[in-house]
């Protein structure tokens, strides 16, 4: 989790034990002196709910209560979904967490839907997605490039692949140390819309962040 909140994720630990409802945190979260944000969540929280790594042990919570049946590919799921909270509070300015619970019918996402997804391959191939409705998405793009998008159009799709382009260039970093391979590489970013995400060993994560809901959809191959 960023320096802002002294590298440890509290908010993460604070929904993790039912402390606080995850999207009132994000809002109170905004509205506090960054420069008091840590102490003012350290307080929060009670002392046997604090971890190391809440966003972690949040994403086993939700394939534990998903369909699928996860393996080794669930630590490598877990790594993902913990750098890019961080990479969204870095590069975005936006504090999410991850809603430790399954995503089903009733609460994923409705309307139109926007998608941006990028394989990282090599002796483990990996596809993650940031899905997303109109606003979110928007917010997300003008976080990144720093212009008044007010629509999604190429711009704003330029963004959204540029930013995860850079996200999967860290992970592809750390994926590699971690497998010890010398061979991972990037496909390009793809992008589309209404998408209806598949793949082999599909994990759905739900992120509650201060600009609204979204998902992050992750498989051993492409979605799409």
């Amino acid at each position: 989790m960023p320096t802002e909140i002294n590298e440890v994720n509290f908010p993460q630990c604070l929904v993790n034990a039912g402390e606080r409802d995850a999207q009132k945190l994000l809002q109170d979260i905004m509205a506090m002196n960054p420069e008091e944000r840590g102490r003012n969540l350290a307080q929060m929280l009670p002392d046997d709910a604090f971890d190391v790594h809440p966003v972690y042990h949040a994403v086993e919570r939700v394939a534990e209560g998903s369909a699928g049946e996860y393996g080794k590919e669930l630590d490598y799921y877990s790594d993902y979904i913990e750098l890019f909270v961080e990479s969204c509070w870095k590069y975005l300015h936006i504090p999410c967490v991850v809603e430790p619970y399954p995503v089903t019918e009733s609460t994923r996402l409705k309307g139109m839907t926007y998608v941006v997804s990028q394989r990282v391959s090599g002796d483990i191939s990996i596809v993650g997605s940031v899905l997303t409705g109109e606003k979110v998405f928007l917010e997300m793009a003008r976080a990144f490039s720093g212009e008044d998008l007010q629509e999604v159009d190429g711009m704003a799709y330029d963004s959204m692949e540029e930013f995860i382009n850079v996200f999967s260039g860290l992970y592809s970093i750390q994926l590699a140390e971690k497998t010890q391979s010398k061979d991972v590489e990037l496909d390009l970013p793809r992008y589309g819309v209404n998408v209806i995400p598949e793949g082999s060993q599909k994990l759905e994560i739900a992120l509650a962040s201060s600009v609204g809901r979204f998902e992050v959809i992750l498989a051993m191959d492409e979605f799409f």
